[in-house]
């Protein structure tokens, strides 16, 4: 007879090696996947430069949302629907994927786009920079887009020392505030290591 403790080591082997081989297949599947959404974003990206509503209805799921950077809620129909009228154009595209997270037969997709909007857009001839975040789904064997989410990201003009100083938050505002108010506290419950007024001073 055999050793049990022989044994159980091999169980534990055996186990642990069918174990690695698992996450192995699962990391390569993951791979193909996540190649597979790469790919279909740049289709979509091209699709909508093209101006091809039919390849974009084959990348959406027939009930795919999308909350777009004029901050309206419309579906796939709507969207199809501002392509072909012309409404909707985007004469350059440039997307940068940040973020992509394969959970099984769902991916997230997030990151950084810059387009210059064409047709009758209330921006058209600007270029302005998204922030957009996607859901991909796997349907019937073909991974398709369910939602989208992009909105605007607002430009931001850097702010100099003058007008900090300048501005609400200056410190020198708030000073005198903080000295009226540190002798309604007894000496006892000020800190032991630093008296309050003095660190200010420093």
């Amino acid at each position: 007879m055999k050793n049990p403790v022989t044994l159980a080591v091999l169980l534990i082997l055996t186990s642990a090696l069918d174990f690695l081989q698992a996450a192995a297949t699962d990391t390569q599947e993951d791979k193909h996947v996540e190649e597979e959404i790469r790919r279909l974003n740049g289709e979509e990206v091209n699709a909508f430069l093209h101006k091809d509503p039919q390849a974009i209805a084959r990348l959406w799921s027939d009930d795919f949302v999308v909350t777009n950077p004029l901050n309206k809620f419309v579906t796939k129909q709507q969207v199809l629907g501002m392509v072909e009228s012309g409404f909707l154009v985007i004469t350059s595209f440039d997307r940068e994927i940040e973020y992509l997270r394969v959970y099984g037969d769902i991916v997230i997709v997030a990151g950084g786009e810059t387009v210059v909007w064409g047709g009758k857009m209330p921006n058209a001839g600007k270029t302005e920079h998204l922030r957009f975040t996607a859901v991909w789904m796997k349907q019937a064997g073909t991974w398709q887009e369910i939602a989208r989410h992009a909105n605007i990201v607002p430009s931001q003009q850097p702010v100099s020392s003058a007008e900090f100083i300048a501005g609400s938050f200056s410190f020198q505002q708030f000073r005198p505030a903080i000295h009226s108010t540190v002798p309604i506290f007894s000496e006892n419950a000020r800190p032991a290591v630093c008296r309050f007024p003095r660190c200010l001073q420093r």
